[in-house]
């Protein structure tokens, strides 16, 4: 798991516009939503947590959002039918037709969508795995067929919370191996526009000999090489709340078995590692200076390793974390 909440699709004000759009749609003539008697709703069930109308609903940061869930989950099943209603009914608050609506499953807004979000995103990795891109391609001259690497997942399932359906940080664009693997019924999850440094939460543990051979290690491996038992993530964090939260998640989408699977690039880190001479590279920056640049810059070590070195941007390249950690061993 990464943190997304330094990206131009968390700081850059996308919500608003996001939230604008959607209300307006909500507004004309011939949609089924009245804004009053929505906005009644919202105010009435959660205005204790700071919500008092539709925009704040849809802009409810990811704190905000957990506040919602907890509240609506301490409302009597009456109430909690009554807003999100049921497999036969639909509740006063229920958003998953909107939410068709916004991903072009039904009759599109036209002046926006999700289409519009995601050009405009930059989270180019999925935030759970930090292994696949999430992008999208045009396959038509009409931009009528349109493939995806990602799927917009809810962090909050819309089956259960249909009032979140919407809301833009209930919106994780996970790639679709994740979104397969996700356990929709968690409330557990850690929401990745928090605003966390990973590097100082958790880390994933290498095995490294004295010629730089690895392998990942988990219990059974090390039970069979008879060495002392390791996790393939070590937790740094004190925060058992956050804990249990990215363990949740890790078990979920299966990170610790699919890290496993990676022993390619790790055994091409590794082979880099060997080759990194600090002295040569220092030399190269001293060229670079003499050109009237900034010498070997971190910018440059990250272009040699092929990653992002700052947890800020580790959803710019898949196996960023990863790569890190196990450089911060050999090196």
């Amino acid at each position: 798991m990464i943190s997304i909440s330094d990206s131009k699709y968390a700081k850059g004000r996308l919500e608003d516009r996001h939230a604008n759009a959607l209300i307006e749609y909500m507004g004309r003539s011939g949609t089924k939503y009245n804004l009053d008697d929505i906005n009644a709703l919202i105010a009435q069930y959660f205005s204790n947590v700071g919500i008092k109308d539709i925009k704040d609903l849809l802009c409810a940061s990811p704190k905000e959002i957990t506040s919602i869930v907890n509240t609506f989950d301490q409302l009597p099943i009456e109430e909690q039918m009554k807003l999100a209603g049921s497999k036969d009914k639909k509740g006063c608050l229920d958003f998953t037709s909107l939410y068709d609506t916004f991903t072009r499953k039904n009759n599109t807004i036209k002046e926006y969508d999700s289409d519009k979000l995601i050009e405009d995103c930059d989270i180019l990795t999925c935030p759970y795995c930090n292994e696949n891109y999430t992008y999208r391609i045009v396959c038509s001259k009409d931009k009528k067929s349109i493939r995806r690497t990602f799927d917009w997942d809810h962090l909050f399932p819309k089956e259960k919370y249909p009032f979140l359906a919407v809301s833009f940080y209930n919106l994780v664009p996970s790639c679709k191996v994740c979104n397969s693997f996700k356990n929709a019924d968690s409330k557990l999850f850690f929401n990745p526009f928090e605003n966390v440094n990973v590097d100082d939460v958790y880390s994933f543990n290498f095995s490294l000999d004295a010629k730089l051979n690895t392998i990942l290690e988990d219990k059974e491996t090390s039970k069979d090489q008879n060495i002392p038992s390791r996790e393939i993530i070590e937790f740094k964090t004190q925060d058992l709340a956050l804990k249990k939260s990215l363990e949740a998640l890790f078990e979920s989408v299966k990170l610790k078995d699919r890290m496993k699977q990676h022993k390619g690039v790790i055994n091409l880190v590794v082979e880099r590692a060997k080759m990194y001479n600090e002295t040569l590279l220092k030399g190269y920056g001293k060229q670079f200076a003499d050109l009237g640049l900034n010498g070997f810059s971190d910018e440059m070590k990250a272009v040699y390793w092929g990653i992002e070195l700052d947890h800020h941007k580790y959803y710019l390249k898949p196996f960023s974390k990863l790569t890190n950690d196990l450089i911060k061993v050999i090196l």
